[in-house]
């Protein structure tokens, strides 16, 4: 009895013993923290890794600097570190260092009070510019936290590519001196090259004479993968201790797509080689990287819908590493946002649960395709039943104590037989020159990421390719002979499906000397008062400038057509002088041309008019209808102008603007002469003649129309007898050579649901028909309206019996809150009324938008309601769908959603050649604009909101890639790239 005791009472003092470990902070577990050797040790000299949070920069983020927060995800979120992100600039320590002090100090107190690690940042990326700064803040830091086992010093959060190792080094030895005055022992982390990403280059010249020093990794997994993981690598395998004080699920600009199979990939990496991490940030921001939804309590005490998808992802990361007590992870192994797919695809997720997992249910587009219940947990989804463009992917984890875990992605589905190519900037028959023709490519426009290459070939010979949109190509005309060139745009998708373009092109290398004339006044005639001396100038790649000499002296130069110079004669003698003009073209090219006048005090002179074409240019291939635009002035006006093609009237007008369609397929292909003529009211005229290539390629003949074989369905489900309670779960395999253009669904004969949207599982409401035995019957029709049927035998038998008065209409969508549309966005609209269903009308912003009406006789009814979004404003929209009864009683239901059709890449030329000159954003949100460091370049209010290239004092940027945001309030609507080039 006595060892019995004994050994219970050592049993409980074990259990009381490891429970008070269990409640130990984490500095009371680890204590001081050191370095040895490449590892961070605790006061055993035992690796430790830190897990934990960072806030976001304390001028923004700075809500969620105090107490309650650090309180919260030291208990909650188990977090063992704390990083303070104390920005510097814009608005921060340089405005208003005591403020942003004090902000740090409460985050500073809050972690040693709760027991944490935490990381004094100095969030610059320009720091070696603020040294003397950086030296009094760390040198106050230390003389009031030093004897804290608590504090890490982050001396520089990321140095940009204009920072070099050595200017580091330099900047990061003053700092760190300043530090060891009060402070000896605690951890100082130094930021590495270009971003914190070079750590390699840091891991080949390390710091000297000094201790406890980490040097710091930064990583966002949807933008860098394994060629980081191995510069990390090789800085590990060269002894260097690594800190990773920050990382971002998403792409590096911090918003963008998740990429959660990369960040564990990254977690799994830093786990092994015990390197502590610190994810980014603690911050409600409307973009990827923050962990918090918009407007998320500032004190804490979150529940799972106020955290993000990587708030959810980190949260669980956090505690599965440090104290696992049964939460629940879910990521995405396939499928992940931005992914294209096509044909068949698994949707393959993790999942992890301290509670065991009981069920994963895959969605489409918010519908319900697939339950699974055992591990891998994946779905095998036939994309071939949607249209492509972006589709919705939902998955929903749920554990044994029916706890959830959700993660969502937007995929783009891609089944086309082969790309659309085009080459946007040349025209077939356009005349080309010079050392550097860019050629621009168009692949799938707006499906860029569904090609893999795009080729350019000259005369059936490979130029080279282009791997990234926007596709462009550089040819060197010189290196061919003067003539007839083919170009062709060759396009390889994701399927290997190829598209080509092909156009001919006249190579003119030899670069004519311009031609000059004057055409007012004539040789040898008497003018008087002030003439107006008017020049036909021309080249074959155009006039730079036009210069005008009276008497060997020159008087003005005239860089746009018409070329013309008002000359007072007033202020020269009476007689002879000589009037001389230059051309230059664009090589510096020169022309000359002169003529004698006599002047005369007595002679007042009515000028003639003056006339030049606007558009076609001289030299331009035409095809289709293109309007004629031509300019004519006159000293006493002008009174008519005459429009010729091939010395033929055409056209005659005396109104301005003087323009003309001309439809340029009622004439041959081929060189053609076009003539304006003015005249001024004393029927003096002018004219002016251009040549033009006209080019209407004749379509080839339609090839005869194939076999169309009819469509064919097949119930999968329900059953035949299958009784149904409520929902109606419909299944079919639905199939058709051509296609499938709708489906119609009937129960006794009565039409109850229509879809043009085509796939293999519906949810249909019959919880409104009667308990009764029922034909069910599908009927599809193919793009040539030929039917195929199937039928079952099921009785619905709805044991729900509504409390209180019975429903009379019901309304059910598809869609759902802060819901983000792209492109033609299918919705399903389910409806009921006991009356009849008269219409349903569907309004944007309060706007009526379209009414689809109904034979009244039809109480349920559910069908696919085709939206285009392009139609629609950018940014935050309200969706609201009325249904009306036969006797006009109505349901509404209303969603807020955001639609979001831009690119995720733009292109700027600097060359102001009229192509690509400016990025044009449909929206009526704020559009920003930001360099690489974060700094913001412009901002875009009004409308229209276009971006020129330039900063906010109108001056153009630099060549090179720009991020914008579209932006509602705080919320981040979308964003992208915007590449400059010369």
């Amino acid at each position: 009895m006595k060892t019995i005791r004994r050994f219970s009472i050592l049993i409980s003092f074990l259990f009381i013993f490891i429970l008070s470990l269990h409640a130990q902070t984490p500095v009371q577990t680890y204590g001081q923290l050191r370095v040895s050797g490449r590892y961070l040790v605790d006061k055993n000299g035992t690796p430790v890794v830190l897990r934990g949070m960072s806030l976001f920069w304390s001028q923004w983020g700075y809500k969620y600097w105090n107490s309650s927060v650090i309180n919260w995800v030291a208990t909650d979120w188990e977090v063992s570190v704390i990083r303070a992100a104390m920005g510097v600039e814009n608005g921060g320590y340089l405005s208003n260092p005591t403020y942003h002090k004090d902000l740090v100090k409460t985050v500073v107190n809050a972690c040693i009070n709760a027991g944490l690690y935490v990381i004094i940042d100095w969030h610059d990326h320009n720091a070696p510019a603020h040294q003397t700064e950086a030296i009094n803040f760390f040198r106050e830091m230390a003389q009031t936290y030093g004897s804290y086992p608590n504090v890490i010093y982050e001396i520089f959060n990321e140095p940009d590519t204009d920072d070099t190792w050595s200017g580091i080094k330099s900047y990061a030895q003053a700092v760190i001196s300043a530090i060891r005055q009060y402070d000896p022992d605690n951890v100082i982390l130094v930021g590495t090259p270009n971003w914190c990403q070079d750590v390699d280059v840091a891991s080949q010249s390390p710091l000297t004479g000094v201790t406890n020093v980490m040097y710091t990794l930064h990583f966002y997994a949807a933008s860098h993968g394994s060629y980081y993981r191995q510069k990390a690598q090789t800085a590990i395998n060269n002894n260097l201790p690594i800190f990773v004080s920050e990382f971002g699920t998403c792409e590096y600009t911090g918003d963008g797509a998740y990429n959660f199979p990369e960040t564990d990939t990254w977690i799994s990496f830093l786990e092994q080689n015990k390197i502590s991490w610190v994810n980014w940030s603690l911050n409600d921001k409307a973009e990827s990287a923050s962990a918090l939804v918009p407007n998320a309590s500032t004190s804490g005490g979150w529940q799972e819908s106020q955290l993000t998808e990587s708030g959810k992802y980190v949260r669980n990361k956090i505690k599965a590493y440090n104290d696992f007590t049964g939460g629940i992870i879910t990521y995405l192994a396939s499928c992940s946002s931005g992914s294209i797919v096509w044909a068949t695809t698994n949707v393959v997720v993790n999942v992890t649960a301290g509670n065991g997992v009981s069920k994963v249910e895959f969605y489409v587009d918010n519908t319900l395709k697939y339950t699974d219940t055992s591990s891998p947990y994946s779905y095998s989804w036939d994309t071939t039943q949607y249209s492509d463009g972006w589709h919705n992917i939902k998955i929903i984890a749920y554990d044994t104590q029916n706890n959830t875990s959700q993660v969502t992605s937007s995929v783009l589905v891609y089944n086309a037989n082969s790309p659309a190519v085009n080459i946007t900037n040349l025209q077939n028959g356009s005349t080309v020159y010079g050392t550097s023709l860019a050629v621009y490519v168009d692949a799938n426009k707006g499906y860029e990421k569904t090609i893999q290459k795009v080729e350019l070939y000259i005369n059936n010979s490979k130029l080279s390719e282009d791997t990234t949109a926007p596709f462009s190509f550089t040819i060197d005309t010189t290196k061919y002979p003067d003539g007839n060139i083919s170009i062709r745009a060759v396009a390889y998708d994701i399927r290997n499906n190829q598209g080509s373009k092909q156009i001919t092109v006249y190579v003119k290398n030899k670069d004519d000397p311009p031609t000059v004339t004057i055409t007012y006044p004539q040789n040898n005639t008497t003018v008087g008062g002030t003439v107006t001396i008017q020049v036909e100038a021309l080249d074959d790649r155009g006039i730079s400038k036009v210069e005008f000499y009276i008497d060997s002296s020159k008087k003005f130069t005239d860089t746009g057509s018409p070329y013309s110079w008002n000359w007072d004669t007033t202020q020269y003698t009476e007689g002879q002088h000589t009037i001389s003009v230059i051309a230059y073209d664009t090589s510096n090219q020169q022309a000359q041309a002169s003529i004698t006048v006599n002047v005369s005090r007595n002679v007042q002179i009515d000028n003639p008019p003056s006339i030049s074409f606007i558009n076609p240019q001289n030299g331009q291939t035409l095809s289709g209808v293109i309007t004629v635009e031509v300019y004519a002035s006159d000293d006493k006006g002008v009174s008519r102008i005459e429009l010729f093609i091939d010395n033929q009237k055409i056209y005659e007008t005396s109104s301005y603007p003087y323009t003309y369609n001309l439809n340029t397929q009622s004439y041959s292909n081929g060189q053609h002469t076009l003539k304006a003529v003015a005249y001024d009211t004393s029927n003096q005229q002018a004219e002016v003649s251009i040549t033009v290539n006209i080019d209407n390629q004749s379509p080839p003949p339609p090839p005869p129309p194939p076999q169309d074989n009819p469509p064919s369905v097949t119930i999968i489900s329900p059953q035949n007898n299958e009784v149904i309670d409520r929902i109606l779960n419909l299944t079919l395999n639905v199939s058709d050579d051509k296609g499938i253009s709708r489906l119609d669904v009937y129960l006794n004969n009565s039409l109850i649901a229509q879809y043009t949207y085509i796939q293999n599982t519906y949810q249909i409401d019959v919880s409104h028909f009667n308990n009764d035995t029922y034909e069910l019957k599908v009927v599809v029709y193919d793009t040539s309206n030929n039917p195929a049927t199937a039928t079952r035998t099921i009785t619905i038998n709805n044991t729900f019996t509504p409390v209180g008065e019975t429903e009379i209409l019901s309304l059910s969508t598809s869609l759902t809150e802060d819901a983000v549309l792209k492109g033609q966005t299918n919705i399903q609209i389910s409806a009921y009324a006991e009356n009849g269903i008269s219409k349903i009308e569907v309004y944007i912003n309060n706007e009526l938008y379209e009414t689809i009406s109904f034979e009244s006789q039809l109480k349920n009814f559910s069908f696919n309601y085709t939206l285009n979004t392009f139609e629609l404003p950018e940014g935050k929209t309200e969706i609201k769908i009325v249904l009306y009864d036969s006797t006009g009683i109505t349901k509404e239901n209303i969603y807020n959603v955001e639609i979001d059709n831009f690119k995720n890449n733009y292109f700027i030329s600097l060359n102001d050649d009229g192509i690509n000159d400016n990025v044009f954003f449909d929206a009526h949100s704020e559009v920003k604009i930001y360099n690489l460091k974060g700094q913001l370049i412009k901002t875009i209010t009004g409308y229209p909101k276009i971006w020129y290239a330039e900063d906010e004092k109108s001056i153009k940027v630099a060549p090179g890639v720009y991020i914008y945001k579209i932006l509602n309030g705080n919320k981040t609507l979308a964003v992208g790239t915007i590449t400059v080039v010369k």
